[in-house]
């Protein structure tokens, strides 16, 4: 056996250790230690996963670029939306409606002072309630260009007689779709944390970032680089916050917030991912190594019955069990909720591939559908990949887990077992 066969080996026998160890720490701030001080500066520093950790990198910059393109582009169109509308109601004299103009006014003023939520979505949000105002002052022509309007009848009470009339309102936006886009890249990024190993690693060096970085570099290095620049020093706040939650166990003093960026989970969960695609890199790449250590394998088949979800598992020895996940809304017509539509999907092509989601509203997104399916988180990594807005990998309908103990106590603990 060479020498690069054997340190892969004692690679993946390490990580699989690191992973056994992390799973039995009850305490976060002990497994905040664990891993920057011994787990994630093995992992940096290991040369046979160099070109892995420069994939990695090279995504995290290009989904970076994509967040900061979308955002450029959601403040551009907004601001631009925001102008028509203003000069296409010039002369309306309604004081309401004035109020919110000047107020969007001061905010595009403000946009190189601006510290806060990004620009972009508080203008967003401004000229959704513009339009409001103005549908409300008889301006329905106007919004039929930036939104989507409905109706309902409703009772008006006129002293003693009720009539039923029409009420129309805005059921749908429609203007600025970049920042929808934007809405998108951003969240793509969140709710890919347990699931793209380049994100996990994005994470897992902000980590690394904190744990090696003294408090006194906000006070002296960011204050100093960006003297009376309020908007920087918003964002130097949040970074603050997130070092905080590195630091405190660093530190060994109790947390004063509860964490929502390095949770326990994103350490847990987020070094299987790694694991994963490190096994897959070797084993999958390398000539001359031998296979992974063989472990016991479970076939698990998602199952659609009706409204109802299953999932079968099959073992070696061939028998089965079957597990109750959920039962989805069925709404008039037979169209169902959401989440319904877009399981009936999965399994009107049950073969590996990528796939596009039929999303109805634009507050939609692949990743929420998957979320809602209320399949153990190990289980939806094995059968989704990576999510983009509607897109999304799905490995089909049947997919094969190793070493399945843990997920299968967890089914049998949560889920109706027949």
């Amino acid at each position: 056996m060479s020498s690069q066969t054997s340190s892969s080996l004692l690679l993946l026998k390490c990580l699989e250790r690191f992973e056994k160890q992390s799973q039995e720490m009850a305490s976060r701030e002990g497994l905040v230690r664990f891993f920057c001080q011994e787990v994630l500066p093995f992992i940096a520093e290991e040369a046979t996963i160099e070109p892995l950790r420069v994939e990695w990198r090279e995504r995290r910059d290009h989904l970076n670029q994509q967040i900061q393109d979308a955002e450029v582009h959601a403040m551009a169109e907004t601001k631009e939306v925001f102008h028509e509308i203003k000069r296409v109601i010039s002369s309306i004299d309604n004081e309401r409606v004035l109020q919110q103009i000047a107020l969007l006014d001061r905010l595009v003023v403000s946009q190189k002072q601006w510290y806060g939520p990004p620009l972009y979505q508080v203008l967003y949000d401004e000229i959704k309630q513009l339009l409001q105002l103005l549908l409300g002052a008889g301006q329905r022509d106007l919004c039929t260009k930036y939104a989507k309007l409905a109706s309902c009848k409703k009772y008006v009470s006129r002293g003693s007689i009720s009539e039923l009339e029409e009420e129309v309102y805005i059921g749908e936006f429609s203007f600025a779709p970049s920042v929808v886009d934007a809405f998108t890249a951003i969240e793509d990024v969140y709710l890919n944390r347990f699931y793209d190993p380049a994100i996990v690693w994005w994470y897992f060096e902000g980590a690394i970032w904190c744990w090696s970085t003294p408090e006194l570099y906000f006070e002296h290095v960011e204050a100093s680089q960006h003297g009376k620049n309020h908007g920087f020093h918003f964002q130097t706040i949040c970074y603050k916050f997130a070092w905080k939650e590195i630091a405190a166990g660093r530190d060994r003093v109790e947390a004063q917030s509860t964490p929502v960026i390095f949770t326990k989970d994103l350490f847990q969960n987020g070094l299987r991912v790694l694991i994963n695609a490190i096994s897959t890199h070797i084993c999958g790449h390398k000539e001359n190594v031998p296979p992974c250590p063989k472990e016991p394998v479970t076939t698990f088949e998602l199952i659609l019955d009706g409204n109802e979800l299953w999932v079968q598992a099959m073992f070696e020895n061939q028998m089965a069990e079957k597990f109750f996940i959920q039962a989805f809304h069925e709404e008039a017509g037979g169209e169902g909720s959401g989440v319904f539509r877009f399981v009936k999907d999965l399994f009107e092509d049950k073969r590996e591939g990528e796939r596009r989601a039929n999303l109805i509203y634009k507050w939609e997104s692949a990743s929420k559908c998957i979320n809602r399916i209320k399949l153990p988180k190990e289980l939806k990594q094995a059968f989704f990949g990576k999510v983009h807005g509607a897109t999304f990998y799905f490995r089909g309908t049947r997919v094969w887990v190793r070493d399945a103990k843990d997920l299968l106590r967890e089914l049998r603990t949560c889920a109706q077992k027949i």
